[in-house]
């Protein structure tokens, strides 16, 4: 196989290695030899290449890491394995060999990645592995490789074979027990050389120390004598598989950018250490890999989830129990949550079906993804039972009622947690009984009003109107009146599809008001709220009193109608309005997927009148596919694209996508930014629109400054 004995110059010292390999099993000391036949570089380069894969182990990530310096001192007793007894580049340079030590030869039972050994491979090439499946005699690096033993460890993994009788030194292998550590030793090493080296050497001394309580010390002693080329390293952790960075734990040295004391986190299943004369560990350098810790309970609490629920509603959240834990080996398990509904007004309310646990991990956000178990609510104590392995860190249970029809409005539900069980283990929570309750609420109808002092102080906010109506429903139309300005909205909850099919209106009252806020997304949302209608004019005319701005400079809207899956988003109006986004590297309006924004979505019956639309990429953004095209009915009428300076829309008037029937008229599109050498567009209906119709609007002064071949665009169809 040709050989590179300076991988960082391929151009020098390439060998031809054409040897036996040699498996040893100290036990009985039977030996096996393979003849191996010689490959190009380029086959022994695609073969390095396949060794890479992926894999899923969470342990061997959570392995720590420091260093250490000190005295390397050398093991002289126990038990040797073997010794070289040639410069011949083959079985008596110790070249390619592989020696087991069978179970029981570790004293102890050592724990490597949450699996307990006494037994081990060692290899001539610097590493040692566990399980099994042996590693193959040419495996120079056991970190990327995807051969199937169950772990490995490498001390200075790579191509390597030993000195015999150079400048007094002999290469050889040997394990002691030292106090509460195995040590496993290779002396006198070198990066593999087919011949006896003469001025120029390597000669590295290294141990792997393996601790009764698992933690893992790589030890170094570097000489050389001359003028020996530089090389490169595996040293590190690999778990059951080679899956970069949850079952590899390794370490990375460059040439110019770190020391052996400096040394970073390997980015790779293939990262490495280089070395050279002057790039080189002291001696008594010591890399220390730390187990993670076996899982602990730490602390439990108890904390109220208040509002307002209707009736009837299903999986109403009343309480969450946060478990903290430490340490991520052999989780613990959450089997039993004593529970009960003290507090509650009438049982009869949430009684008529199960209560509910519900598991969301490390999340402090509700879901009813994950059930882990379900009793009848009682006054009393009750139980819930399950199975829930525990995650390192912060874990959440929620308690959650079904409120029957006929509740009446006005009374209370609640519940508190007296205690749980953890790997039969009972535990009390810091606080069994939080303070607060939620209140059966009826379903909104009519009007409210939101600002300082009214029914509700946010649209976005948790607690806002938005929240109210997506818990509670609508039993009729709904009006909100903004009677103050919102200065502090998070765009945190968005409108969903409101029960019955009822309408909402959103509106100023009194006078002009302004809606603001920071939100990395649009910072009013409707996804799949059909009927809604945001109108601005306080006189029921064509005045602009509502203004609306997101401040957020990542990624803002100011106003999305988004669909949810492939059910279309309906009836939705925007008039009358002044929309400000934050940058104008993203779109103020957009028409889109929900969840995405900007997402292709599903829409029809959309109507966009009045408005003066500021500071964004795209004024207007209206996204249903190609292919089908999944928009109908788009109305775009009447709104103004002309604010000059620093809120001036950037690159597009009006974008249209996917759309089938529409209409495009009365807009005034003008001052385009034009501090950017880019094509700008007023009016655009782009693949997939058919059926539009474009007048009466007026396009000038698009501001463009490019000096390329193309021009600006009044309306582009394409």
């Amino acid at each position: 196989m040709i050989r590179n004995y300076n991988v960082l110059d391929v151009s020098r010292d390439t060998t031809f290695k054409n040897r036996s390999v040699i498996d040893v099993d100290i036990s009985s000391a039977s030996v096996t030899s393979k003849s191996k036949k010689p490959t190009t570089y380029l086959g022994w380069l695609i073969a390095f290449l396949l060794m890479f894969g992926l894999g899923a182990n969470a342990q061997i990530t959570g392995y720590g890491f420091s260093e250490a310096s000190g005295a390397y001192v050398p093991i002289t007793g126990g038990t040797v394995v073997a010794t070289a007894t040639a410069n011949d580049g083959g079985v008596g340079s110790l070249d390619d060999n592989i020696y087991n030590l069978p179970n029981g030869t570790i004293p102890f039972t050592f724990t490597f990645n949450g699996t307990g050994y006494t037994g081990l491979n060692i290899s001539t090439n610097g590493f040692i592995t566990f399980g099994a499946t042996a590693p193959a005699g040419t495996n120079y690096a056991p970190i990327s490789s995807t051969a199937g033993y169950s772990g490995a460890i490498a001390a200075w993994a790579g191509d390597s074979n030993s000195l015999f009788a150079i400048g007094g030194f002999t290469g050889e292998i040997r394990y002691q027990t030292v106090g509460s550590e195995f040590v496993i030793q290779w002396s006198n090493f070198t990066p593999y050389v087919s011949s006896a080296p003469t001025t120029d050497y390597w000669r590295w001394n290294y141990q792997i120390r393996l601790h009764s309580d698992g933690t893992i010390r790589l030890v170094y002693d570097s000489n050389f004598a001359g003028a020996p080329l530089s090389n490169t390293r595996q040293i590190g952790l690999r778990g059951a598989t080679n899956a970069f960075a949850t079952n590899v734990k390794n370490r990375l040295i460059t040439s110019g950018t770190h020391t052996w004391n400096t040394s970073a986190a390997g980015t790779a299943n293939s990262s490495v250490c280089a070395f050279s004369t002057t790039l080189l560990p002291t001696s008594g350098k010591t890399f220390i890999f730390t187990p993670p810790a076996s899982m602990a309970y730490a602390s439990s609490t108890t904390e109220q989830i208040t509002g307002q629920a209707s009736s009837p509603s299903v999986n109403n959240a009343i309480i969450r129990v946060k478990v903290v834990t430490t340490g991520s080996v052999s989780p613990l398990s959450l089997t039993s949550l004593t529970l009960n509904a003290n507090g509650t007004t009438n049982i009869a309310n949430i009684n008529a079906s199960t209560a509910k646990v519900y598991y969301t991990g490390a999340s402090a956000v509700f879901s009813t993804a994950t059930l882990f178990g379900s009793a009848t609510p009682t006054i009393a104590n009750f139980n819930v039972t399950g199975t829930q392995a525990l995650a390192q860190g912060d874990n959440y249970f929620w308690l959650a009622y079904d409120v029957a029809p006929g509740a009446t409005a006005g009374n209370l539900i609640d519940g508190e947690a007296t205690s749980m069980t953890i790997s039969a283990v009972a535990y009390t929570p810091t606080v069994t009984a939080p303070a607060g309750n939620k209140s059966i609420a009826a379903p909104l109808a009519g009007t409210y009003t939101v600002g300082s002092g009214g029914n509700y102080t946010s649209l976005t906010n948790a607690g806002g109107a938005f929240e109210a109506i997506n818990n509670l429903g609508s039993s009729a139309n709904i009006t909100l009146n903004i009677t103050s300005d919102l200065s502090a909205e998070t765009g945190a909850v968005a409108l969903n599809t409101v029960a019955g099919g009822f309408s909402v209106l959103i509106k100023p009252s009194g006078a002009p008001r302004a809606i603001s806020g920071s939100a990395n997304t649009a910072l009013i949302r409707f996804n799949g709220a059909n009927n809604v209608t945001v109108d601005g004019s306080t006189s029921g005319g064509t005045d602009r009193s509502l203004t609306i701005t997101n401040n957020s400079a990542t990624t803002p809207g100011v106003l999305l109608f988004g669909s949810v899956g492939t059910t279309p988003i309906s009836n939705g109006v925007l008039k009358n309005c002044i929309l400000i986004n934050g940058v104008n590297t993203s779109s103020a309006v957009v028409v889109s997927d929900g969840t995405t924004l900007g997402g292709a979505g599903y829409f029809s019956n959309i109507t966009i009148q009045n408005n003066s639309i500021q500071k964004a990429y795209i004024g207007v953004y209206v996204n249903a596919g190609t292919t089908p095209a999944n928009g109908a009915n788009l109305t775009l009428t009447q709104n103004n694209i002309d604010t000059a300076g620093a809120n001036s829309v950037r690159g597009v008037g009006l974008y249209m996508q996917g759309v089938t029937g529409g209409t495009v008229s009365q807009n005034t599109i003008a001052n385009l930014s034009n501090s950017e050498a880019e094509i700008d567009y007023g009016i655009w209906a782009a693949t997939g629109s058919t059926g539009i119709t474009i007048s009466n609007n007026t396009v000038n002064n698009l501001g463009m400054t490019s000096t390329g071949a193309f021009g600006p665009y009044g309306i582009r169809d394409s």
